[in-house]
């Protein structure tokens, strides 16, 4: 006799096809790589991670590739979702890789307003790699925002007093990966380039990029570098970009840097941070 919890027998129509695999590649991916594989048996879709897209000198590894699997996998729970059916997210255990996570169809649910509301947003998410307005994000939307990550990942704002420590962190990270120009992530809140040269005696030191200590910045980790968390780490990112889009946000989000092994000691240290941080997100109203 079957059970009400289990999977539902059929196959994905065509159209179904289309929306779960559009939701996928739309989901933010390292250098919109796309690096993993989706297949659609039954009333399942299987997310596995695709290797070797980036050369060793890439300055990205294998967390960046999880984590942007897990910006795919929570596309394809919405999507999912928003077809009519129950979403059951399964993430795979370490030694089922290359497989990242099952979605699994339940029972027939009719989408929600949020469900609808986050899966038009897919379509519209842009990464904002320039300088937002000066406006600030209200408080109750940053609230709403963290609200949506799950509860198996690290996420906070940072606060106002944590702005100078985290960008001087930043800089020092810039300058390892710049060398002989500024790393690319930087252009968002670099005027004039870096801010490292040691100040004169009796002088106080140079001040930090001016972007940083006007923005909105959210940092998302995990308990541990396992495979898992870094694909919970790409689902909390993703699903809180969604929210902010909802209401008008921009954002972009940030990994090179907390991949130079010093600056991302420093953060957990100077930020009292509970865990070890995946990605930075740059929240703000886009500028003009």
């Amino acid at each position: 006799m079957k059970q009400p919890d289990d999977p539902p027998s059929g196959e994905w129509t065509a159209a179904e096809v289309e929306v779960l695999a559009r939701a996928a590649v739309s989901a933010p991916s390292v250098r919109n790589s796309q690096p993993w594989s989706l297949a659609l048996p039954g009333r399942r879709a299987e997310l596995s991670e695709w290797e070797d897209v980036h050369g060793s000198d890439s300055g990205y590894d294998g967390r960046d590739r999880l984590i942007s699997c897990g910006a795919a996998l929570a596309n394809l729970a919405v999507a999912m979702r928003v077809l009519g059916w129950n979403a059951r997210v399964s993430l795979a255990v370490e030694d089922r890789a290359p497989l990242v996570a099952v979605v699994m169809a339940g029972r027939r649910f009719p989408p929600s307003g949020a469900d609808l509301h986050g899966y038009s947003a897919i379509s519209r998410r842009r990464g904002h790699g320039t300088a937002f307005s000066r406006t600030p994000v209200a408080p109750a939307l940053l609230d709403r925002i963290v609200g949506r990550v799950p509860g198996d990942v690290l996420c906070r704002v940072v606060a106002p007093g944590e702005l100078r420590p985290l960008a001087v962190a930043l800089e020092a990270a810039g300058s390892v990966q710049g060398t002989a120009r500024p790393a690319d992530w930087t252009s968002a809140w670099t005027a004039g380039g870096f801010a490292d040269r040691p100040a004169p005696p009796g002088q106080d030191p140079p001040p930090v990029w001016p972007g940083v200590t006007r923005e909105t910045l959210l940092i998302i980790g995990a308990d541990s570098d396992r495979r898992a968390a870094q694909v919970s780490i790409g689902r909390a990112m993703e699903l809180a970009w969604l929210t902010g889009i909802e209401s008008g946000i921009a954002a972009s989000a940030l990994t090179r840097p907390l991949r130079v092994p010093s600056v991302r000691d420093r953060l957990i240290s100077e930020l009292a941070l509970p865990g070890f941080p995946g990605v930075i997100m740059r929240l703000g109203y886009p500028a003009g």
